[in-house]
């Protein structure tokens, strides 16, 4: 989605939509190529069953983009339309979607991961108890998704596609060697760490987290951003987070299993006990979710009295 400003002459229309579009006609046909590579070698090397630990833990987290997904649109068209007349506005529109966005993201992959062993055993029985450590891994894909998807619009909303190009080339070299390097067998002619199933989690997930990053870099440096400021928060969220996640979700569902609560009993339970642990946190320190105290308040409020109507 692009805004153009003022007047439209086909000629100049055309130009200029070839000037965006051009640089991006590459990555559009060779990154479906980079991710199906990993693919190939997993069933190559290590046949269905690895795949299908994979693809188990590939579907989970795609569910938790579910919730951030949406709003991206909203977020393109907001930036699109300010980018050219006011960059100080579409800064700060950066900056309080993608703090808030990459919580939501945070919360979900986190309590995904804590909560993996309890979830496979719930959802896909004895057999596929060897995924949930792909899974855990594999849970913190929406994180680097997400920041993905706000950094590209960004990128594409400000008509920087040339450099999104360039850089989306560059990272899928060292992503191609590390694919290899992870899934490669150790008796290989170039030897490598014969992971399977969690080589791939760990290229998807994490590498991807790197990638995001950069990108996140990028417009921070064209928006005049601290990104020094932006990834201490990330870091502090992601400490606060992690930490409720581990202790709640993980430690408290195996310490309600130990007690004699069934898998489903615990792992609602738990999940429970976190989501409000994550609400408190976010009532008590609002700025650790992107958001401020001022802003906080009038949904409050405005939840209050419907919730008052309910209980009456």
């Amino acid at each position: 989605m692009l805004f153009w400003s003022g007047a439209i002459e086909a000629r100049r229309y055309a130009q200029r939509w070839w000037r965006f579009a051009s640089p991006l006609l590459l990555p559009q046909y060779y990154l479906p190529v980079v991710a199906w590579l990993g693919l190939y070698l997993i069933q190559k090397w290590y046949g269905s069953a690895q795949q299908g630990y994979y693809a188990l833990a590939l579907q989970w987290s795609a569910f938790a983009m579910l919730f951030t997904t949406s709003g991206v649109w909203i977020f393109w068209r907001e930036v699109a339309h300010h980018a050219v007349q006011d960059l100080r506005h579409t800064a700060v529109v950066y900056g309080k979607f993608s703090s808030l966005f990459f919580f939501l993201a945070l919360v979900l992959s986190c309590g995904l991961s804590a909560g993996s062993a309890l979830l496979v055993q719930v959802v896909a029985g004895e057999r596929f108890r060897p995924a949930a450590a792909v899974l855990a891994v594999m849970a913190f894909y929406p994180i680097s998704q997400t920041i993905n998807q706000l950094t590209a619009a960004t990128m594409k909303a400000t008509e920087r596609t040339r450099s999104y190009a360039r850089w989306t080339i560059a990272l899928s070299l060292p992503d191609l060697l590390l694919t290899y390097l992870l899934l490669a067998p150790t008796t290989a002619a170039v030897p490598g760490l014969h992971l399977g199933a969690m080589g791939m989690a760990i290229r998807t997930a994490l590498f991807g987290l790197v990638t995001a990053e950069v990108y996140d870099w990028l417009n921070c440096r064209y928006l005049r951003i601290s990104y020094t400021r932006v990834l201490l928060r990330k870091l502090i969220a992601a400490a606060a987070v992690g930490a409720l996640a581990v202790l709640l979700l993980e430690s408290g569902g195996a310490w309600l299993e130990r007690r004699g609560l069934g898998d489903v009993a615990a792992l609602v339970l738990a999940s429970a006990v976190y989501a409000t642990a994550v609400a408190l946190l976010v009532l008590v320190y609002p700025s650790v979710a992107g958001i401020s105290r001022e802003q906080l308040l009038p949904l409050m409020r405005a939840l209050g009295p419907s919730q008052r109507r309910g209980a009456a």
